[in-house]
């Protein structure tokens, strides 16, 4: 974990609400898919974390979404203009099977995608199932197809994909499978009941990002208390209750 000033490269609008943020490191930094940044926005006392969506030489790419004052303040910021980042934190995917399913729901597909690009630098084969509530929402489609050609969507609305959730786009196949998933609590819960065995990543509102406030605690199925930030946010199935 360290602290660096990072270049904005980009930060554009990609769907309804949603943004693409480039940062450039100046060096590689190591990170797994599934861990995260904590950012530290001008003007605000809390960092904002978010999810990993790709490291390339160096270059760190998030999605983030405008939900509050903060976010909209980071959408105003320019190419140029630099953010102080703390990163990687928590863990991730480190556990990467092969012919799985990745599971998102709306901007939970965010560390789905850094996982399904080092899964197929792995050679290692993934099924992307998406879900979101209208065509709108979803950002980089290009990109998830370039990964999976074969990915599919649902949607609320049914502006793209199947209309319905989830469950609607999955065969008899896809419920044997292993899922990785990322998206809304109900969503995840859903999930696991769902399927056999798999890994999910929790979002949540977080203080300091690195386990020392203990403001993001889940308890473990023992009653044990585990922290999101730091040990997870990617957890095994059944491992914490939610």
């Amino acid at each position: 974990m360290t602290t660096i000033k990072m270049t904005i490269l980009e930060n554009t609008k990609v769907a309804k609400d949603v943004f693409l943020l480039r940062l450039d490191a100046g060096r590689r930094i190591e990170c797994e898919p599934g861990q995260f940044a904590s950012l530290s926005i001008p003007g605000f006392f809390l960092r904002r974390p978010l999810g990993i969506v790709e490291e390339k030489d160096g270059v760190l790419s998030f999605l983030y979404k405008v939900v509050g004052e903060g976010t909209l303040a980071l959408t105003a910021m320019k190419k140029g203009e630099s953010l102080d980042v703390l990163l990687p934190l928590g863990h991730g995917f480190s556990e990467r099977k092969d012919d799985v399913l990745l599971v998102g729901a709306g901007l939970g597909i965010a560390p789905l995608l850094f996982l399904a690009k080092r899964m197929k630098e792995e050679d290692k084969a993934f099924h992307i199932r998406f879900a979101f509530n209208a065509k709108e929402d979803i950002p980089l489609l290009e990109d998830i197809l370039s990964l999976d050609p074969e990915a599919r969507f649902a949607t609320m609305d049914g502006s793209h994909g199947t209309k319905g959730i989830f469950t609607d786009i999955l065969d008899e196949e896809d419920r044997k499978r292993t899922a990785y998933c990322c998206g809304p609590i109900p969503f995840l819960k859903a999930c696991e009941r769902t399927f056999p065995s798999g890994y999910l990543s929790l979002e949540c509102r977080m203080g300091c990002g690195y386990g020392i406030c203990n403001g993001c605690t889940v308890l473990t199925p023992e009653g044990k208390r585990r922290k999101i930030c730091k040990d997870g946010p990617v957890f095994a199935f059944k491992e914490v209750c939610y």
